[in-house]
């Protein structure tokens, strides 16, 4: 009786040390989680900031420092810039590649994000903390 006791205290353990382990697990995956709602929401923030504040100011910028300079309202060139014109032009010639460049970044968020629910819906993993990402 004495090796079957064993035996059955050893399973005992060993199936202690698993559930300590999941227990980990799901607690790193919380917290891996909650870290992604927070970045997410900064993520938001800035993309909307960016898009609604900052992007319209530098546009008015663009357009309006070569118009004062052509006035001889302020100078074309400063301690900072040999030439505000050819700094604006440099920019609104860049603005494009940006544009794409923003383009080409949702699409490839949204297609790693297909992908992935894809994959998860042909292999589904059975824990009740696995959620499938949604763009956005």
């Amino acid at each position: 009786m004495k090796p079957l006791e064993d035996n059955r205290n050893r399973l005992v353990d060993l199936n202690d040390k698993q559930l300590n382990q999941i227990t980990c697990i799901q607690q790193v995956t919380m917290k891996h989680e909650h870290q992604l709602q927070i970045q997410q929401t900064d993520m938001s923030f800035q993309h909307d900031f960016i898009s609604q504040f900052i992007s319209p100011i530098c546009q008015s910028v663009l357009d309006v420092i070569p118009m004062l300079v052509k006035r001889n309202t302020i100078n074309d060139k400063t301690l900072l810039y040999p030439s505000l014109t050819a700094l604006c032009e440099k920019l609104s010639t860049e603005l494009p590649v940006w544009t794409n460049r923003f383009v080409h970044n949702e699409n490839t968020k949204a297609k790693l994000i297909n992908e992935f629910n894809i994959k998860n819906q042909r292999n589904p993993v059975s824990c009740s903390n696995v959620a499938q990402l949604n763009p956005g």
